[in-house]
């Protein structure tokens, strides 16, 4: 997966992320529904790699150019 693909899809798992809090679950870590945990333990994977791989300041720029 190249440094673009990993930037796509975790704005685009953030944004979906974002989209199912706005439908009404509480704004919390205490989230009930289990593929929005699991969403959100699969945006920090993500947001983990592009940190280690030292891209977080290429990533905030995209996402800011998106």
């Amino acid at each position: 997966m190249s440094k673009i693909e990993l930037f796509r899809l975790t704005v685009t798992l953030i944004d979906k992320y974002n989209e199912e809090l706005e439908k009404g679950y509480p704004e919390s870590y205490l989230i009930p529904d289990k593929s929005l945990q699991a969403l959100d333990r699969k945006i920090d994977e993500l947001l983990e790699k592009i940190e280690h791989a030292g891209f977080m300041e290429e990533f905030e720029d995209f996402t800011l150019s998106a």
